[in-house]
């Protein structure tokens, strides 16, 4: 039988009790021992000593790769569902480098500034997110929500940045949402239109109308005359009116 030595020492950083050794045994019979053939040799083989800081340390790393993994897996939930959203959706960090953005994002980023650079946010955003950034000391009560319309060649664009921080993200990002007017005002036409009975034509009329056309506008869209269109919504107004008496009533 053998013993082995173990000794209680004291790590010099941290002052935390360390229990070392300073070898595992192998057990052999020696040779040219000239003592009984039941004599053992015991031989230490160096082992790798590890101190109770550099243990923490290592399990400090440990733990922030795991945080991270389960950061970076918290993002690729986050991107892989907002790339289902109708309206565009921008992540960015706080000096304006995108982190994600939408398909749909990317598409109403090149309407408001078709010859900038893809990989840039659009100059209105960017002053946008940026304002919010200068004011985060002056709102620390609440969250806000800082929001604007864009006008472009083709329609408006309501822009809208909060602050944004997922998970266990120790970096807070801007995220950026982007709503076509028009195609949410032909939306919100298209339900009004089922909601009040509207036929073929007046929803044709209703969803131009909502979409701020004038009554010319509307009956050069529609080659049809300006009172036809006066009817038109004179008939519309009157069956939104019977549905909000019913649910009054």
């Amino acid at each position: 039988m053998f013993s082995l030595l173990v000794y209680l020492l004291t790590d010099s950083t941290i002052g935390t009790p360390v229990l070392k050794s300073f070898g595992t045994p192998l057990l052999s019979k020696s040779a040219n021992a000239k003592s009984s053939p039941d004599e053992l040799n015991i031989n230490y083989v160096p082992v790798v000593i590890m101190s109770a800081s550099q243990m923490t340390k290592s399990l400090l790393q440990k733990s922030t790769a795991v945080r991270d993994q389960a950061a970076a897996a918290d993002f690729s939930l986050l991107r892989a569902v907002i790339e289902g959203f109708s309206d565009g959706i921008l992540i960015l960090s706080v000096s304006g480098q995108p982190l994600h953005i939408n398909r749909r994002g990317l598409q109403l980023c090149r309407q408001i500034s078709p010859d900038g650079p893809s990989h840039q946010v659009p100059e209105p955003l960017w002053t946008l997110c940026r304002y919010l950034i200068e004011s985060e000391d002056i709102y620390t009560d609440r969250p806000v929500v800082l929001s604007n319309t864009i006008l472009t060649p083709v329609g408006a664009i309501r822009a809208r940045v909060q602050w944004y921080q997922a998970g266990d993200q120790r970096d807070r990002c801007l995220m950026v949402t982007l709503e076509d007017q028009v195609q949410a005002a032909k939306t919100a036409a298209l339900f009004e239109a089922r909601q009040f009975s509207l036929t073929e034509r007046e929803t044709e009329v209703w969803v131009l109308r909502k979409a701020n056309r004038s009554y010319e506008e509307i009956a050069q869209e529609l080659y049809i005359a300006v009172n036809t269109v006066k009817r038109h919504l004179k008939s519309i107004y009157a069956k939104r009116k019977q549905v909000e008496d019913l649910a009054e009533a």
